[in-house]
C-alpha cells in the first residue's frame, strides 16, 4: 500500500471516529439543551397543534433515529470484536427495528476505524513476486494463479503474419495459493482461521490480494471490508520439514467414486467416520446437502497429512451408523472444481516402474488392482460430461431429443417408438441427467454470440478475432487477438481490449444469423471452474502432444462436440485415425477419411480465399453480412498422425495458403503426433493425469474414452428415425395377473375383436371404414388398431375394475379437493393442500420427481430399486421418503397416509417384501389412461370419456423437468407412452368428429395433440382435414406444405413423409 493510500485510510478513520463521537454524545446534548422534554406539559391528543408541539414531535423522531443508530453502532462493534476473536457473527448481520441503510452506515463507520489495523499490517507485509511463464509477453493477466506453480510452455503464434496469436500472460505467484469464495459473515480473520489454522495470519491473505480485482469489479484494498461473492487467494502453508512435495500439509483432494459417503471418506481420511462434518464444512461451497455427493467431485479433506497414493486405496466396509450422513452419490453432478494442484510433467518411467494411468484407459489387474469400473462405462461417461463437459452434455441431450422426435414422426398407431436397448439404458440415463443440466450453458453461448453478431451488424462494427472463450457462472469472456473495435453494450472491454465480457444474467435474443464462430470447442476447465473453449479456425493448425491416450481422448471429445454443438451445424469434419466411432452421432457433419490428405484441406483454404477475393469480404465479415453464406462453411480435419513427420511439407503448404488471406480462413487441422511441432502451429500439451497446458491457461482437460464414445454412438444408432416402432407394453398388476389394458390405456388384443372394415355397435367408431376414410385423414390400419370391436362382457368388467374413476375425475376438477394432485401431461407440478415442510420448500422440484417416479409405478417399487434409480443408498432414501410422506399427509376422512410405510402398502402385503406405493394421489396421466380404457369399453358412447381425457392435457408430457433429474425415464419411458396415447386419442376424436360433421371438435382435438406432440404428423393431418371441411382448402394446403413437407424436427433438412403420411395424402381427402 502506498503512502497516499495509508494517509487516506487514516484520514477516513479519524473522520469516522469524530462523526461517531459527535453523533453518539453530541446529539443527546443538543436535543436536551434546545428542546428538553419533547412532550409539552399537559399536552393531550385533543390539544391544539402548536409550534412547540411540532418541535417536540420532530425531537421525538430525532431521539428514535439516535437510538437506532447507536444500537447499530454497538452491534457492529460487537460483531468486529467477535470476528477478531475468530467467532461467528452471522446472527448480528441484521438488527431488528432498524433500516438497512442505518446498519450499512454504522458498518462503514466501524470498519473504517478497523481498517487502520489492516493498513499497518499490509504495509509491512511482502507479497510474493509475480512470475511469467516462458514465452509470455507483458500485459494484464487473463487467469490468476490458483494453487499452481509456473508451468513451462512453448510459445505459439497463429500461422499467418497478419493476425498473430496473442499470448495472454498467465501470471502466478511463486508461493502456492488456493482460491476461496467469501460468504456472508466471513472476515479475513475467520478465513485465515479456517484455511491457515490461525486467524492471526489474516495479514498474509490481505497482502496476497492487495490490488486484485474482485468479481464485482472492485479492487481489493485491505483498508476496506470484504463482501460476499469475492474470491480471495489464500496462501498454502510451506511444506513442513521432513515432508516431500507429494505430501499435503493442510488439505488433500479426493475424488468421489460411486457409492462413496461422507462417513466413508472420513474413515478413509481420518480413520473415524464421525469426523465427516470436517469434510462437509470444508466443502460447503460445493456441497449443499451432506446426503448428496456426486461421482467425480473433488472434495477437500482438511487437516490430513499423508502421502497421497497414486490410486485410491480399497474403501473400508461401510456400516450404518446413526450419526453418519445418509449417502447420496447422484449423477450427473453440478460442476465441481478440479484439483487445485498442477502436477509437473512426469518424467519417463524407469525400468520396472508403472507409468501413470489415465482414468480413461481400460483398467487392468496390474494397474488398478482395487478399482472396479462400471460394467457399462456410464461412470466414466458421467465424469466426461460433468463440469467443463457441459457443452457436450447439452449437445448430446438436444441431439438425442431430436432423434426421438424423428422417431415419433414415423410411429404407427397404437405403438410406441423403439425402446433403448438394455445395454445402453445407463448411457442414456447419463446423457439425460448431465445433458438436461447443461443445456442452458450451451444455449446461452450460442445465443450470446449470434446476438453479438446482430448488434455489430446493426452498428457497422466488425466481428472480433476470437481465439478462445471462457464461460463461468458469472460471465462469458472472449479472448481477442489483434485490434478490435469497442464492443456494443452490454458487452464490456477488459484487460486492455484483449477480452470482451458479457454477464451471464444477460438474456440474449434469438437472432436469425449464422453462428460467427462455428468451430468453438471446449477443451477443459481451469481451477476456478471456468470452462475454456478454443476456436479451431483461429488456431488453424493445432498440435496436441504429450500422453497419447489422453491426447486422443481430447481430440475425440472435440469431435463429439463438433457433431452436437448447436452452433457447429455448418462444419464439415473429417476423421483420420481417431474418433471414427463417433460418426453415428451425426453422419451429416462427421465422415471418416481413410488416408491423411492435408492437400485437400489446402484446396479448401484456396477456395475460401478465392471467395473472399471475389466478394471483398473476410470470413467473419461474410458471415456477418450473410453474403455467400455457403462460402464460409468450415472444414476441420482431426487426425492421429502417429509417428509420421507430416509437418515438414504438407503443413507448410497449408500455412502458405493461409498467409495469403487477411484474417482467418475457414479451415482447421488438429493433429495428434510426436512432440516436434511445426513452426506456426499452436501447441497443446496434455499429460496422463489430464492436465492440459494451453497458450491461455493450464486446465483439466476434457477427454472422451473409446468405450464411452462407442456407447454413445450405439445409443444414437438405435434412435435413428427409421428404427422400427414397437408394441405398447401391457400395464402390470400388483398381483401379477394379466391386465386388460396397455400402458397407454388401450384395451389389449385379448379383449377386443377385429373390425373387419365394418365397425359395429361395440367399437368407438361404429361406422363402416369407407365413411371414415372419405371424411377424415385416417387409414384402414388406424381404424383397425385404434377402434376395434370390444369383446362382449368386457364393458362391465372394465367398469367394475375401476369403480372410483368417476369420483377421482370429479376430484381432479374440484378446486376444494384435498387429495394431492400430480400433473404430468404438461409441466411437472404437484399441488398439495396445506403447508410444505421446510426441506420441501427448498427442493420442491426434487420431491416432485420422487412423486412422479412413484406415480409411474402404480404396482409399487422396492426401496432398493428406487435408491438405485436416484443414485443414493437406501438410508438416504428412507429419510427423503419420510419428508415426502409428511408433505403429502393423510386423507382427512380415513386418516390413511397417501404414502404409507413400505411394509404397509397393498403391494407389500401382496409380495411379502417392503414396497413403496402411493395411495390416493391423483394424477392426470393416470386419469387419462383410465378414461381412455373406459371410453373404449363403452363403445360409441365412450367418445365423451376420450374428450374428458384430452381435456387433461396441458402440453408435452413430462415437460420442464428438473435439470439433472428424471434419468429413470431411460428405463421406463412413460413420457413416450403418454405422448403416443395423446396423439392416438386425439385422432380417434378427430376421426369421429369429421364423420359426424363437427370439424370444430376435430380441430380442437388436433391442436391439443400438436401441443403435446409437435413432432407427429398425424394430428397435423387431422387439423388440415378439419380446415378443408371448414371451407378453407387453400389454407389447408399451405399448412400441409409448411408443417408436413418442409418441417424439420432436428434442425437438418426435412425428412421424407412416412408411409402413413404418404398414404393419407394420396387419398386426396385434404
Amino acid at each position: 500500500m502506498t503512502t497516499i493510500q495509508r494517509t487516506a485510510t487514516v484520514t477516513r478513520a479519524a473522520a469516522a471516529v469524530a462523526f461517531v463521537l459527535a453523533f453518539v454524545a453530541g446529539v443527546p446534548i443538543l436535543l436536551i439543551a434546545m428542546i428538553g422534554n419533547p412532550v409539552p406539559e399537559g399536552w393531550t391528543l385533543n390539544s391544539p397543534l402548536t409550534d412547540h408541539a411540532v418541535l417536540g414531535l420532530i425531537a421525538c423522531l430525532a431521539w428514535i433515529f439516535w437510538a437506532q443508530m447507536t444500537l447499530c453502532l454497538a452491534v457492529e462493534v460487537i460483531a468486529e470484536v467477535r470476528i477478531a476473536a475468530g467467532r461467528p457473527a452471522d446472527w448480528l448481520s441484521r438488527v431488528p427495528g432498524t433500516t438497512g441503510g442505518q446498519q450499512a452506515l454504522a458498518r462503514a463507520l466501524v470498519q473504517a476505524v478497523v481498517a487502520v489495523g489492516l493498513t499497518s499490517a499490509v504495509a509491512t507485509a511482502t507479497p510474493g513476486p509475480w512470475t511469467m511463464p516462458a514465452g509470455a509477453t507483458s500485459g494484464t493477466s487473463l487467469q490468476p494463479a490458483h494453487d499452481v506453480t509456473t508451468p513451462t510452455s512453448t510459445s505459439a503464434t497463429l500461422p499467418r503474419p497478419p493476425t498473430q496469436l496473442a499470448h495472454p500472460p498467465v501470471q502466478q505467484r511463486s508461493t502456492h495459493a488456493t482460491m476461496v469464495e467469501v460468504t456472508k459473515g466471513d472476515s479475513l480473520w475467520s478465513i485465515a482461521a479456517q484455511h491457515l489454522g490461525s486467524g492471526e495470519r489474516w495479514r498474509e491473505i490481505a497482502a496476497l490480494n492487495e490490488g486484485r480485482q474482485m468479481p464485482d469489479g472492485v479492487h481489493f484494498r485491505s483498508a476496506t471490508s470484504i463482501l460476499p461473492g469475492w474470491k480471495l487467494m489464500v496462501p498454502a502453508p510451506a511444506v513442513v520439514s521432513g515432508t516431500t512435495a507429494s505430501e499435503t500439509t493442510v488439505s488433500d483432494l479426493i475424488t468421489v467414486e460411486r457409492g462413496d459417503t461422507l462417513w466413508g471418506l472420513s474413515e478413509e481420511a481420518y480413520g473415524d467416520g464421525k469426523d465427516w462434518p470436517k469434510i462437509f464444512e470444508a466443502n460447503r461451497a460445493t456441497i449443499e446437502d451432506p446426503d448428496l455427493i456426486f461421482p467425480g467431485q473433488q472434495l477437500r479433506t482438511p487437516g490430513t497429512h499423508y502421502n497421497a497414493p497414486a490410486t485410491r486405496p480399497p474403501k473400508p466396509a461401510h456400516h450404518n451408523h446413526p450419526q453418519q450422513p445418509s449417502t447420496g452419490t447422484q449423477e450427473p453432478p453440478a460442476h465441481q472444481a478440479p484439483p487445485t494442484t498442477v502436477p509437473t510433467p512426469a518424467p519417463p518411467a524407469l525400468s520396472g516402474e508403472q507409468p501413470p494411468v489415465s482414468r480413461f484407459d481400460k483398467p487392468t489387474d496390474a494397474t488398478h488392482p482395487n478399482v472396479t469400473a462400471d460394467a457399462d462405462g456410464s461412470g466414466a461417461l458421467a465424469r466426461s460430461l460433468i463440469g467443463s463437459g457441459v457443452f457436450l452434455a447439452g449437445g448430446l441431450f438436444l441431439a438425442l431429443i431430436a432423434r426421438r422426435r424423428n422417431q415419433f414422426r414415423t410411429r404407427r398407431s397404437g405403438r410406441t417408438i423403439a425402446r433403448t436397448p438394455d445395454a445402453l439404458i445407463e448411457t442414456e440415463r447419463t446423457v439425460r441427467t448431465a445433458g438436461s443440466a447443461g443445456g442452458e450453458a450451451a444455449e446461452f453461448l450460442d445465443l450470446a454470440l449470434r446476438d453479438l453478431a446482430t448488434r455489430l451488424r446493426s452498428s457497422g462494427g466488425d466481428m472480433p478475432e476470437v481465439q478462445a472463450a471462457r464461460l463461468t457462472e458469472a460471465h462469458l469472456d472472449l479472448m481477442i487477438g489483434g485490434s478490435a473495435t469497442d464492443p456494443p453494450a452490454p458487452w464490456m472491454v477488459a484487460d486492455r481490449g484483449t477480452c470482451w465480457k458479457l454477464a451471464r444474467d444477460h438474456r440474449p435474443v434469438d437472432a436469425d444469423i449464422a453462428a460467427p464462430y462455428p468451430t468453438l470447442v471446449s477443451v477443459g476447465a481451469d481451477d476456478d471452474g471456468g470452462t475454456w473453449l478454443i476456436d479451431l479456425e483461429a488456431a488453424c493448425v493445432l498440435h496436441v502432444v504429450g500422453d497419447q491416450p489422453a491426447a486422443a481422448g481430447l481430440v475425440r471429445f472435440m469431435a463429439a462436440e463438433l457433431a452436437t454443438n448447436p452452433w457447429a451445424n455448418t462444419v464439415d469434419v473429417a476423421l483420420c485415425g481417431v474418433a471414427a466411432e463417433l460418426i453415428p452421432l451425426n453422419p451429416t457433419r462427421l465422415a471418416e477419411a481413410a488416408e491423411l490428405d492435408i492437400g485437400k484441406l489446402t484446396k479448401s483454404a484456396r477456395r475460401i480465399r478465392e471467395a473472399a477475393e471475389a466478394t471483398g469480404l473476410g470470413v467473419l465479415e461474410g458471415r456477418l453480412s450473410g453474403l455467400g453464406a455457403d462460402s464460409w462453411m468450415p472444414s476441420v480435419l482431426l487426425a492421429d498422425v502417429g509417428t509420421k513427420h507430416i509437418y515438414s511439407g504438407e503443413v507448410d503448404g497449408v500455412l502458405e495458403e493461409l498467409s495469403r488471406l487477411r484474417g482467418r480462413n475457414a479451415i482447421a487441422l488438429v493433429a495428434i503426433g510426436p512432440d516436434e511441432v511445426a513452426e506456426g502451429a499452436i501447441r497443446l500439451t496434455v499429460d496422463s493425469a489430464g492436465r492440459l497446458v494451453t497458450p491461455w491457461a493450464t486446465l483439466e482437460a476434457n477427454r472422451l474414452g473409446h468405450d464411452e464414445a462407442t456407447a454413445l454412438a450405439d445409443l444414437f444408432a438405435a434412435s435413428e428415425a427409421d428404427a422400427a416402432d414397437e408394441p405398447m407394453p401391457i400395464a402390470s398388476r400388483v398381483d401379477g395377473t394379466t391386465n386388460d389394458v396397455d400402458v397407454a390405456g388401450a384395451l389389449t388384443d385379448d379383449v377386443t375383436d377385429t373390425r373387419n372394415g365394418v365397425g359395429g355397435p361395440t367399437s368407438l367408431l361404429p361406422r363402416p371404414d369407407v365413411e371414415y376414410l372419405a371424411a377424415a385423414a385416417t387409414t384402414g390400419e388406424d381404424l383397425a388398431i385404434l377402434a376395434p370391436a370390444v369383446t362382449p362382457g368386457i364393458r362391465d368388467r372394465v367398469l367394475s375394475d375401476d369403480a372410483t374413476l368417476e369420483a377421482d375425475h370429479a376430484g381432479w376438477t374440484d378446486v376444494a379437493e384435498t387429495r394431492p394432485k400430480l400433473h404430468l401431461l404438461g409441466p411437472v407440478e404437484v399441488h398439495v393442500a396445506g403447508d410444505s415442510p421446510h426441506d420441501v420448500e427448498r427442493r420442491t422440484a426434487y420431491y416432485a420427481e420422487l412423486i412422479a417416479y412413484l406415480a409411474t409405478r402404480p404396482d409399487g417399487v422396492t426401496p432398493q430399486q428406487m435408491a438405485e434409480a436416484f443414485s443414493m443408498q437406501t438410508n438416504s432414501l428412507h429419510s427423503r421418503i419420510a419428508t415426502l410422506r409428511k408433505w403429502l399427509g393423510a386423507d382427512p376422512l380415513t386418516e390413511e397416509l397417501y404414502l404409507p410405510e413400505s411394509t404397509l402398502t397393498a403391494a407389500s402385503k401382496a409380495r411379502g417384501i417392503p414396497v413403496y406405493q402411493l395411495d390416493g394421489v391423483l394424477s392426470d396421466a393416470d386419469l387419462f389412461t383410465r378414461l381412455r380404457a373406459r371410453g373404449q369399453a363403452r363403445g360409441p358412447a365412450g367418445i365423451e370419456d376420450l374428450v374428458s381425457a384430452l381435456r387433461l392435457v396441458a402440453g408435452k408430457p413430462f415437460d420442464q423437468l428438473r435439470p439433472g433429474g428424471y434419468g429413470w425415464l431411460a428405463e421406463n419411458p412413460v413420457d413416450h407412452y403418454l405422448t403416443a396415447a395423446i396423439v392416438d386419442v386425439a385422432h380417434i376424436i378427430a376421426t369421429h368428429a369429421l364423420a359426424e360433421n363437427d370439424p370444430e371438435l376435430a380441430a380442437w382435438a388436433a391442436e391439443r395433440a400438436i401441443a403435446a406432440a409437435p413432432c407427429e404428423d398425424k394430428p397435423r393431418l387431422d387439423l388440415a382435414r378439419a380446415q378443408t371441411t371448414l371451407g378453407r382448402p387453400d389454407e389447408a394446403k399451405e399448412y400441409v406444405a409448411s408443417e408436413i413437407f418442409n418441417r424439420s424436427d432436428d434442425g437438418d433438412a426435412p425428412l421424407e413423409p412416412s408411409p402413413r403420411t404418404s398414404q393419407v395424402l394420396g387419398l386426396g381427402t385434404l
